[in-house]
């Protein structure tokens, strides 16, 4: 079955949205002429060169369940929308005037689709060949499957983290003092490549690539958009498991190839507090006070030693600096202040609320 067809866009934005553009679905057709099996999103954010590869791999796969194809471009400004628009017609492209992060835009994308699954996907996967029909026909053979993940695989076709257990203080621990390095290995809190080849329950999936069933979606709702980035499918995959419906599950057997972190290429300093933030928000919504303390302080306590150390050892270089001061500051303030580069888009209006809020506070 092909892809569907769908209207040109429309080009008259809301005053409650952010979106300049949304495809439009034919108001004349039915809900079952309108429906396909997988609606595929894609949230791209000035990754033009990995998004093109993206959707040429989809076009060649040869899937065969129906697809949809949506791409949600965070105010991109490297031409993605336009190659979107020229190369790839079918696809349906909706453009927000800034960046609004990735759990938001996937939010849009969900929205708008209407697939009985719904496949979150990166723009810098490149998906193989009957990825996506081994997907779905294991979500309908398995009818308490909320959540699916894929195996993930670097360029050169290595093993790449793919699923792990929920955060916990034990493992912060070991990541911020890097002894996870001695104790387990390079892909904690992620199981090795030796334990990675068999279909499992887990407790999470890499969001690189993941499937959602639009049943379970409708009851636990969808992506919690306090995630800016990182740590988003964290939450949705606890909330999955939580509901004590859904299952989540990793599927080793239809793999991608995830380039990773295209989005903040040259940004490692941004990309390190977005992580930070997302695992003290995942804390606060779902584990005890005591908890979420220790972890602030563990947060902070680390990053003051990698400050002083970097100081005394070898200059550390000003965005990596930053990066420890921001994740002390939203370790003792809250979320604490965002990144502040143009990588952040329309977030610094976030940024300038927050503050204001710990002024308040103070």
């Amino acid at each position: 079955m092909g892809m569907m067809q769908h209207d040109e866009l429309i080009t008259s934005p809301t005053e409650k949205s952010p979106l300049l553009f949304e495809a439009a679905k034919p108001a004349e057709a039915s809900a079952k002429e309108t429906q396909v099996d997988v609606s595929i999103v894609i949230v791209s954010f000035n990754t033009r060169q990995c998004l093109e590869q993206c959707l040429s791999s989809l076009f060649a796969s040869g899937t065969v369940v129906s697809m949809e194809i949506l791409v949600v471009d965070n105010g991109s400004t490297d031409g993605s929308c336009s190659m979107v628009a020229e190369r790839f017609p079918t696809v349906r492209l909706m453009v927000n005037s800034d960046n609004v992060g990735f759990a938001r835009a996937s939010n849009q994308g969900i929205k708008a689709a209407n697939g009985q699954f719904v496949l979150l996907l990166n723009s810098d996967v490149i998906v193989p060949p009957g990825t996506v029909d081994r997907l779905i026909g294991f979500m309908w053979v398995t009818s308490d499957c909320g959540i699916a993940g894929t195996k993930l695989l670097n360029s050169d076709g290595s093993f790449q983290a793919s699923y792990a257990r929920f955060p916990s203080l034990v493992g912060e621990f070991l990541l911020a003092t890097r002894l996870h390095l001695v104790t387990h290995g390079a892909h904690f809190p992620s199981y090795p490549s030796e334990k990675s080849d068999a279909v499992c329950e887990a407790d999470w999936v890499g969001g690189a690539c993941l499937v959602a069933r639009r049943e379970a979606i409708e009851e636990i709702g969808s992506l919690d958009e306090d995630f800016f980035m990182y740590g988003e499918e964290v939450d949705w995959c606890y909330r999955m498991k939580k509901s004590g419906r859904w299952k989540v599950y990793y599927l080793p057997d239809a793999p991608v190839v995830h380039l990773g972190g295209q989005s903040t290429v040259g940004r490692r300093g941004e990309k390190r507090v977005l992580v930070y933030r997302g695992k003290l928000l995942f804390f606060r919504k779902h584990y005890r006070l005591p908890s979420v303390i220790a972890l602030r302080c563990l947060y902070t306590l680390t990053c003051i030693l990698k400050l002083a150390l970097s100081a005394i050892n070898r200059p550390s270089s000003r965005q990596d600096a930053t990066s420890y001061k921001q994740i002390i500051a939203q370790s003792l303030f809250d979320h604490g202040p965002l990144p502040t580069s143009d990588c952040r888009g329309g977030f610094g209006r976030l940024q300038e609320k927050q503050r204001g809020t710990m002024r308040r506070g103070s």
